[in-house]
């Protein structure tokens, strides 16, 4: 999309993945990105995962 896309249409997607830009001079441009949560459905990921179990939760 950023490469082919239309002005218009690349706009819209920094539009909605950054959240705030702090520009200090022509050089020096900082995007904050705001990335979507995902997450897996309710009930796909059983209780034990990567992290250990913990005793009395």
């Amino acid at each position: 999309m950023i490469e082919t896309g239309d002005p218009p249409a690349r706009k819209a997607l920094l539009q909605a993945l950054v959240a705030e830009s702090r520009v200090v001079s022509r050089e020096e441009i900082y995007p904050t990105f705001s990335l979507p949560v995902v997450r897996p459905p309710v009930g796909s990921v059983g209780p034990v995962g990567l992290e250990p179990t913990t005793n009395g939760l």
